[in-house]
């Protein structure tokens, strides 16, 4: 199957392989099942995630919904991971040695924290935009992250800027940290000024 979020559409859709439609899952708004427009997504075989700052919802791509729970509030732009070992990834805010650090928490799909991966500092130069619903998004061009597991099921989270990888095995708290050595080529001033004029035009942009 196919799922997607779309942020227009109330809710999770499912096609089949054929791309015939299936079934919309969840929907807007506050309740069970519920997330808003700014929620992200992660699928896992016929297991699907969402996370919506605070609100973790885990579904069968039936339709069934396993498991909803609340997490502390992170506004940190992250996808949830599911590990392929029945556990989710969720991003947090945690405190370490006095400082506000990301971190994502692993948990079961029973709403139980079994772990935590801090990530590294994010950078200082990341920029946002408020939307006219009281949202934030980031501006285009900002440093782009993403996080994978290999086929040993280790989770390598990558930072384009700084060309580093955290890579944590489950079931430990060894966390390693790769810096990789590069050069990231310019963006032409062309394309950032048409990208960011089009932006700008954008109807949920708070003027």
């Amino acid at each position: 199957r196919i799922a997607v979020l779309d942020y227009d559409v109330a809710g999770v859709l499912v096609y089949g392989a054929d791309g015939r439609f299936e079934r919309v899952i969840g929907g807007r708004g506050h309740g069970p099942g519920e997330f808003s427009k700014f929620a992200s997504m992660d699928v896992q075989g016929d297991t699907i995630a969402i996370y919506d700052d605070g609100v973790t919802i885990v579904w069968r791509a039936s339709g069934a919904l396993i498991r909803q729970w609340r997490t502390e509030p992170c506004s940190c732009g992250r996808s949830p991971v599911l590990d392929g070992r029945g556990n989710l990834l969720v991003p947090a805010s945690i405190t370490v040695a006095g400082i506000r650090r990301e971190a994502l928490i692993r948990w079961t799909m029973a709403g139980v924290s079994t772990d935590t991966i801090v990530l590294p500092v994010r950078d200082a130069d990341r920029a946002w935009l408020k939307l006219a619903n009281g949202g934030m998004m980031h501006l285009p061009f900002g440093p782009m992250r993403i996080g994978v597991f290999d086929s040993r099921l280790r989770y390598i989270h990558g930072i384009g800027t700084e060309y580093s990888l955290v890579i944590s095995a489950h079931g430990t708290d060894t966390v390693r940290v790769v810096h990789l050595s590069g050069d990231r080529p310019a963006i032409p001033p062309k394309l950032r000024d048409s990208v960011y004029a089009g932006l700008m035009k954008n109807r949920d942009i708070a003027k």
